[in-house]
């Protein structure tokens, strides 16, 4: 099955433009030792045991073939993880930002740029009949995610999670470092 070229971008953003220099995990290094470890907690703690969810090196070749024909990735980023459904229901955590796609829709989100995920409960992701994450960006405006049913749920929403806390942590370092009171 091939994914249909007339493909709309929802969020418009540039495949290419590189994270500003006083971005979070803003050099190749940090961003790299990073996506090691984020990907190695994943495979540790849950690719045996997700349905949908794997390590993208983990996909079969048809569905890396899918996920590439519709990004494209510029030298310094990589995909880590993603949790596919099918060619046509996909979401992507790359070195650098998150990607999932809707049917006909395409939809981005930088690592910089998310603020928050709602809250899944272990135990509670097995029980749940909605397969969507909700994310907040920095700019306010709130983005659904289809990522599955529950272990894949709670594994996606771990790793967005651990995300999210390095930032908040890079973000108060800067801030210390910078003189800047911490409230």
């Amino acid at each position: 099955m091939s994914i249909p070229s007339n493909r709309s971008t929802v969020y418009e953003k540039s495949l290419d433009t590189p994270l500003e220099s006083n971005s979070f995990m803003s050099s190749y290094y940090e961003r790299e030792k990073f996506a090691e470890l984020l990907l190695g907690r994943f495979s540790k703690k849950y690719e045996d045991s997700t349905v949908q969810a794997r390590s993208f090196q983990n996909l079969t070749s048809h569905q890396q073939a899918a996920i590439a024909q519709t990004v494209k990735f510029p030298p310094d980023e990589a995909p880590l993880i993603a949790c596919m459904e099918s060619p046509e229901v996909w979401f992507l955590i790359s070195t650098e930002r998150l990607i999932w796609i809707s049917g006909s829709d395409i939809h981005e989100l930088r690592w910089d740029e998310l603020c928050e995920v709602d809250s899944v409960e272990p135990g509670y992701a097995g029980k749940t009949t909605d397969p969507y994450l909700k994310l907040r960006d920095v700019f306010g405006r709130e983005h659904r995610a289809k990522v599955g049913f529950g272990v894949d749920k709670y594994a996606i929403w771990w790793v967005l999670d651990l995300i999210i806390a390095a930032k908040n942590r890079a973000g108060l370092r800067s801030e210390m470092q910078e003189g800047g009171t911490v409230t």
